[in-house]
């Protein structure tokens, strides 16, 4: 089989030069041949954008307008690495939606596996945080889901995906957990430990966390669709550059038969071309914002209780608990993004064990991860409490951030664990710190202050506790209102049942909105129209 080279054409432009709004999905690679590959898929002429120390390439791949950059430096964690670059894109480029990396990976299997097959990154492990003991080492890295939306966009090639590589063999598809760290693997003993770690793993890589790490921060959907090219057994230097060349191009095809799936990303708000439900001038979906972003604050409605949370948040750390979906993740979001403040996510949804010790080597390598630290967090949690105000201090010298915690997992009496250690950070934060204004900000369903006693009773004046609760009518009568100004109007026939229907919450009612819109209903909402929306969601 020839292949043809294609002398790819570049047309250098400035920023405003082009309408950026549709350009949503932004592809990150980390070498130059990750890149040539990729831009192989790219139609026809592409522009190229010099923005500080990265260029970005605006073109097309299948049906989509997309942004390609490539990283400086391999890695996560150095200079120029992935995290830095997919961090400094995303600020660059606010309407990104949807991030794909694109590239090459280690595979664990030479009987089932071949070099140029394709790894979709169903999850990520991050195998580089863990705990060395005098005895034993135990390792402590989380786990993290790729994008449900990407992950079935990909999950659909299975069907149908038929590609012979440049090297003339066949290449197949494969959908299942990575592993990621630092380490450049290419030794035999070394893989087979990591791997014991991980048994479900189908392929290794080094760009992985650093794409988490800001995809998290930023709340944009992530995936990872890398192909084969060694199998970090000692023999990487062996036909290096034709094996990385044959699997950059399987992992640039797959992504661009992946994008030229007509409706396949329409849930994360990604239209192709050919779409037939592009919103048209008249709908706004930011509207229906899940995730509260700046752009997003025309659409957000300010209600007594959100001034509360911004007036609380300027002298004090902030824990608000309360029922599921009634709006606390965006009032803390919007609080802290209007106030402009430094943001420090730590997303706790990975995490496996309820354990004091657990919990702070949790939120100290989060926080490492974040400020571009590489040190091992301590083995007790009364160390690892001192070491993250010590490290707060040091790189928010003179400054105010807010330490966001997400996601928090645990309930019953590791709900207890887990409010007594925190109130313990908090109150040696503000005993011991001397450097750094830091704000611990929380959200859990649980009520935490049933667990606040004895002598962390002192919390309290360094911590606001407040309660979400159910909206009243009246409050999801203008949320509805704004909603459907924003969209093609819908009649609705009754309010009240509607409000009722979806539990006094507005989680409920973007749902029944959003449904409504993406299946074509353009008429009436009726209580059985509303009733029949909510069972499929």
């Amino acid at each position: 089989m020839t292949q043809s080279v294609i002398m790819r054409a570049y047309r250098d432009i400035h920023k405003n030069d082009i309408d950026i709004d549709s350009y949503n999905i932004l592809i990150i690679t980390a070498t130059e041949t990750e890149t040539k590959a990729m831009h192989e898929e790219m139609a026809g002429m592409i522009s190229r954008v010099s923005c500080g120390d990265y260029t970005y390439y605006l073109g097309k791949v299948g049906l989509y307008n997309i942004i390609q950059v490539q990283c400086l430096q391999m890695g996560s964690l150095s200079p120029g690495g992935s995290s830095q670059t997919a961090n400094v894109a995303l600020l660059e480029w606010p309407q990104i939606k949807a991030v794909i990396m694109v590239g090459i990976c280690f595979g664990v299997d030479k009987k089932s596996q071949q070099i140029g097959d394709v790894v979709i990154s169903s999850s990520i492990r991050n195998y580089e945080t863990r705990r060395v003991g005098r005895k034993l080492e135990i390792p402590r890295g989380g786990t993290y889901q790729s994008d449900k939306c990407l992950y079935n966009a990909f999950n659909n090639l299975k069907l149908t995906w038929e590609y012979i590589g440049i090297d003339e063999q066949k290449k197949n598809l494969t959908l299942g957990e990575y592993i990621s760290g630092e380490q450049l693997v290419d030794n035999k003993q070394n893989r087979d430990k990591l791997l014991s770690e991980s048994p479900e793993a189908k392929a290794g890589e080094m760009e992985g966390n650093g794409v988490i790490a800001a995809c998290v921060s930023a709340r944009k959907p992530w995936i990872l669709v890398k192909a084969i090219c060694d199998f970090a057994d000692g023999n990487k230097g062996k036909g290096k550059k034709k094996k990385q060349t044959i699997a950059a191009a399987s992992a640039a095809r797959c992504c661009a038969a992946a994008l030229e799936q007509v409706t396949a990303f329409e849930s994360i708000g990604i239209y192709s071309e050919r779409s037939q439900t592009i919103p048209n001038s008249q709908a706004n979906l930011g509207v229906l914002f899940e995730l509260y972003k700046k752009e997003y604050s025309p659409y957000f409605l300010r209600r007594d209780i959100d001034n509360l949370v911004e007036s609380y948040l300027e002298g004090h750390s902030l824990w608000i608990y309360g029922i599921s979906g009634a709006g606390k993740s965006t009032s803390i979001s919007h609080a802290l993004q209007t106030m402009g403040k430094n943001i420090l996510l730590v997303n706790m949804a990975g995490i496996n064990s309820d354990s004091l010790e657990s919990i702070f080597e949790w939120i100290y390598n989060e926080i490492a991860d974040m400020v571009g630290e590489t040190t091992i967090a301590p083995h007790s949690y009364q160390l690892c409490i001192k070491a993250i105000v010590s490290l707060l201090d040091k790189h928010y010298t003179g400054q105010q951030v807010y330490v966001l915690v997400e996601e928090i997992p645990f309930e019953g009496d590791a709900f207890k664990t887990f409010v007594t250690s925190f109130s313990s950070l908090v109150v040696s934060d503000r005993l011991t710190g001397t450097s750094a204004d830091v704000h611990f900000v929380l959200s859990s369903i649980d009520n935490p202050t049933f667990h606040v006693s004895g002598s962390l009773q002192k919390v309290k004046s360094m911590v606001k506790f407040l309660e979400f609760g159910y909206w009243s009518d009246e409050e999801c009568e203008k949320l509805i209102e704004l909603i459907n100004s924003n969209l093609q109007k819908l009649s609705i026939k009754d309010k009240s049942n509607m409000i009722q229907q979806c539990g006094n919450l507005p989680r409920p009612i973007k749902d029944v909105f959003r449904e409504a819109y993406q299946t074509g209903l353009n008429d009436e909402l009726t209580p059985d129209s509303i009733s029949k929306l909510l069972r499929q969601l």
